[in-house]
């Protein structure tokens, strides 16, 4: 009875943790009690560092148990590849097999996606074998953890056939294998898959429409994206990039304002997406009006959570929201911009910015408007 109201006091205190320190005083606790042992406590205690990213002291932690059964290596093998240790976790899967420790799908799902990170096909297929040698081969979660990893290394054929095989499927696996036939340009698969699908769900179709938009299918884009009943801000986002693409920039101002009036909040992606059509497109006032907008979004948050949403946003398109005030406000001052930068930071979801020449040209239709007027 003590025994189980002291693992249930340290549990507690161990779920309680937020920091570092925290948890060095959780863990010298265990030792004082003894418990550093119990698998099930250490199970706990290696994933909340895990968690917090402190998968090194994770490891120590684990380097002093005896005998960790094999929810404590799935707990630091999990972490290992979450906090991008992805070798440490293939090195943790050897320990366990040297010490006779029996893995399970969870061990397997976590291996697989450490192989991904890597792009280590040769232990990728090592570890796919001990799937089918464990008995693992017709696991719903290690199979779609199968079809992202031959993904991953380009081999839509093995990802395919992995998927095939399933015998039971859920709505991530359909939309994994989707995603693989997305990235290797094969829409007509992609489709094909897509319509077979029972269920679907928003990241479906945002890989569809993100294929379509790729490839310069802005019609068949703009059809799925008509279609959604609901869609999130990567929906609207793709769907901007892909009119973006194809010089519609007024259509990337229209969707913006009705992704605003339907309350989704815009991102950095997105805004940098929308700053890049208006300069294209030349539109002072709307530039204005819909940063405005924004901003009135932002501060509808919250104090705290309406910074946090400017910082990201200045951080990640600070150049860009630099030219688009200075165009805005006196477009002489393009000129002077042309002649201190060739190039504008553009993160790489978003449309290419004008070169010199192309705000040259711009520069040069503003004041032939201008001499018309």
């Amino acid at each position: 009875m003590y025994t189980l109201a002291l693992n249930k006091t340290i549990l507690g205190y161990i779920k309680k943790c937020l920091s570092q320190k925290a948890l060095e005083s959780v863990y010298a606790s265990m030792i004082k009690t003894n418990t550093i042992q119990d698998c099930f406590l250490m199970n706990q205690f290696i994933s909340s560092c895990s968690a917090l990213s402190y998968v090194d002291f994770a490891s120590s932690a684990f380097a002093h148990m005896e005998n960790p059964n094999a929810f404590v290596y799935n707990a630091l093998i999990r972490g290992c590849g979450r906090c991008c240790y992805p070798d440490h976790a293939l090195g943790l899967y050897i320990s366990m097999l040297r010490n006779n420790v029996m893995p399970n799908s969870y061990s397997f799902s976590s291996l697989v996606k450490a192989c991904a990170l890597l792009k280590d096909s040769v232990f990728g297929k090592a570890v796919h074998g001990h799937i089918w040698k464990y008995g693992f081969d017709c696991h719903m979660f290690v199979q779609t953890t199968l079809v992202e990893f031959y993904s991953t290394l380009g081999d839509v054929s093995s990802s395919r056939r992995v998927f095939d095989d399933m015998l039971e499927r859920d709505v991530f696996a359909w939309t994994t294998m989707i995603l693989a036939h997305v990235q290797d340009g094969d829409m007509a698969s992609a489709g094909n898959l897509f319509d077979e699908m029972p269920e679907k769900n928003i990241a479906s179709w945002n890989a569809m429409i993100d294929g379509h938009a790729k490839l310069g299918n802005t019609k068949s884009a703009e059809f799925l994206f008509n279609q959604m009943l609901a869609r999130n801000v990567i929906s609207w986002t793709t769907m901007m990039n892909c009119y973006s693409r194809d010089k519609r920039y007024m259509d990337v101002v229209i969707l913006f304002h009705d992704m605003i009036e339907k309350g989704i909040i815009p991102d950095e992606v997105t805004m940098s997406t929308v700053i890049s059509a208006y300069i294209y497109h030349q539109s002072r006032v709307l530039v204005r009006n819909s940063i405005s907008k924004w901003k009135a979004t932002m501060s509808s948050l919250g104090t705290s959570k309406g910074i946090l949403e400017i910082a990201k946003f200045g951080v990640y398109v600070t150049v860009p929201i630099i030219l688009m005030y200075t165009f805005a406000n006196n477009s002489s001052n393009l000129r002077k911009f042309m002649g201190n930068r060739s190039y504008i930071e553009y993160p790489p979801e978003a449309e290419r910015p004008p070169s010199p020449d192309e705000l040259r040209q711009m520069a040069r239709e503003i004041a032939r408007r201008r001499n018309n007027t």
